[in-house]
């Protein structure tokens, strides 16, 4: 039964195989006659891309497929037949109507992409190259459907338009895709640089085509070279494969596009210096079948055999669904009706902090003091002092005037300021609400002018063996979630552990807009060390706290781009 229904996966690009090998013979209904680049492009919309599809969609944590992505595996041969019907018919407004239907569908996987890595952001490469294949995708269709309707924009042959459709759908989308795969099994160093150098490589080698004979060569030789590094990491690959069938079909991938890179790079030479071996009808007959058929069907077949798993989380971090309209404010709990009266009401953003305990994690080790003020953090006060990185003090200033308007995020601009003091107060707020489970609020603000620093709503979250912090500060049309990994920070001399937060990681953790659209995973990053006096590792300029009974410090370091632009030193005392 598990065999049939695999082999039943297979069934829209089987069909297509076959559809395509019939196009070979002899076509006496067809309205034209067609030319061998004609077949070899049909290859691509009736098997090259519905295997490529079932590699790249996936379930979510629900186990669920996205409807877009069983939309558009649903439309694919639709799609696919009509286009082979604009290739069996004269060059046209008719011909070009055909593919229409296949623009759209490359129009769906382009927003699929977009689905795959807004949320995710940049993390595991691998998986960057499936977003990207499907992003291409939709250029080679546009440029199907200038093909078929027999346009020829900035003075490109008929040959050079379809060409350009080839090159998008099998570079853009195949290789890609392959590259994907061979991520999930390769070493990180070799491979991200041969993933990075064909995204970028796609891309530019069509710039250069169209506007500069430089770039053109450049990008061909970037792209020849990064495909020809993934056909040697698949040469690594093999020996730890033990599915023969698919083991002899990616060597022969990996032989084919190596032999079809070095074919390439011979034409981009002698592009170079003015001898052409290999003019564009020999280049598409050789350099055309050792791509298509050994290096892109033999691949995708392969690799559809084996299906490697994704190093990454599958999508669906539970996000909070509190979201207001212009302005938050401390009182923006209650006015939603979103506060719950318990008898036992919590103290504290988590009710244990054995609730992260995991095998790399010994809670226990944590000092005393610092799981107090996670496990009450009501009973507590804070100092804050704010440092400002030079080239973000404008930036604040103007943020700082949105945030007191929108009663949210209102970071301290100066340490001689009045905001210093923080009062801090917990109440529990209804699951059903949120939408996530045990959800309380933390609404901090400055005790001597009564503005909102951070109205936020706690929850934790666990995938993977992994408990995150989820964090949501509600803002107009979302909420920004912050998920942070929790690890010891070792206090030196086996003495007790500070505590390490932080939103670096390659799992769940990140700042996110979450939105009743689509999440997405944003440039900014944070991490929050926490110690108690005397611990090693406290910077010198926190040794010396204020005149409080400080018991525990910590400072919080946020990121913009890679480049930090705040810190912000805690004092910690009770009340």
């Amino acid at each position: 039964m598990a065999f049939l229904k695999r082999l039943a996966g297979f069934t829209s690009p089987v069909l297509g195989l076959i559809v395509w090998l019939l196009l070979w013979l002899p076509l006496r209904f067809a309205a034209r006659e067609l030319a061998f680049i004609d077949r070899l492009f049909l290859l691509a919309p009736l098997a090259i891309v519905p295997l490529g599809l079932r590699l790249i969609s996936a379930q979510n944590r629900a186990g669920e497929i996205h409807f877009l992505d069983r939309a558009a595996i649903r439309a694919q041969p639709v799609c696919a037949a009509l286009v082979v019907l604009s290739f069996l018919s004269r060059t046209g407004i008719a011909a070009a109507i055909l593919t229409i239907p296949w623009l759209s569908f490359g129009g769906v996987c382009a927003v699929i992409g977009l689905v795959r890595v807004l949320p995710r952001g940049l993390n595991h490469t691998e998986e960057l190259c499936l977003d990207f294949a499907l992003l291409y995708f939709p250029v080679g269709c546009v440029w199907l459907v200038l093909s078929r309707l027999g346009a020829n924009p900035l003075g490109f042959s008929d040959d050079i338009v379809l060409l350009t459709a080839v090159h998008f759908h099998y570079a853009g989308f195949a290789a890609l895709t392959i590259l994907g795969m061979i991520g999930r099994l390769a070493e990180a160093s070799l491979y991200r640089l041969s993933a990075w150098g064909a995204i970028t490589g796609i891309p530019l080698l069509a710039l250069g085509i169209t506007f500069s004979p430089g770039l053109e060569i450049a990008a061909a030789f970037l792209l020849a070279a990064s495909l020809a590094a993934a056909a040697v990491m698949t040469a690594f690959i093999l020996p730890r494969i033990r599915h023969r069938a698919a083991q002899a079909l990616l060597a022969v991938s990996a032989v084919s596009l190596a032999a079809a890179m070095l074919f390439a790079g011979a034409y981009a030479l002698g592009k170079y210096t003015g001898h052409i071996w290999l003019d564009i009808p020999r280049m598409t007959v050789v350099h055309g079948l050792a791509n298509s058929i050994g290096f892109a069907l033999c691949g995708l077949v392969g690799w559809n055999l084996l299906r490697p798993a994704s190093r990454g989380l599958a999508p669906g971090v539970p996000f909070s669904s509190f979201g207001g309209t212009s302005r938050i404010g401390p009182d923006y709990f209650d006015r939603i009706g979103a506060v719950l009266d318990v008898p036992a009401p919590p103290t504290g953003l988590v009710d244990n902090l054995d609730e992260y305990r995991r095998p790399d994690f010994d809670t226990s080790a944590v000092h005393p003091d610092i799981r107090a003020f996670y496990e009450r953090t009501s009973e507590f006060g804070l100092l804050v002092v704010p440092d400002w990185k030079s080239g973000f003090r404008l930036g604040a200033r103007l943020f700082r005037h949105w945030a007191e308007r929108a009663g949210q995020l209102c970071l301290p601009l100066s340490a001689e300021s009045q905001e210093f003091r923080i009062a801090s107060r917990i109440f529990k707020l209804d699951d059903r609400c949120d939408g996530r489970t045990n959800v309380r609020a933390w609404i901090r603000t400055y005790t001597d002018t009564d503005t909102p620093v951070y109205v936020a709503a706690y929850a934790t979250h666990t995938e993977a063996r992994q408990t995150y912090m989820n964090i949501a500060f509600p803002l107009p049309r979302g909420n920004l979630a912050s998920i942070l990994r929790l690890e010891a920070l070792p206090g030196g001399n086996g003495a007790w552990n500070g505590l390490l937060l932080s939103t670096l990681g390659s799992g769940d953790e990140g700042v996110y807009f979450a939105n009743r659209v689509l999440p997405v995973r944003l440039p900014l990053n944070e991490t929050i060390r926490v110690w108690t006096p005397g611990m090693a590792g406290i910077p010198i300029a926190m040794e010396r706290p204020p005149n409080t009974p400080v018991t525990v410090v910590a400072r919080h370091d946020l990121w913009l781009f890679g480049m930090q632009y705040l810190t912000l030193d805690y004092y910690i005392f009770p009340t």
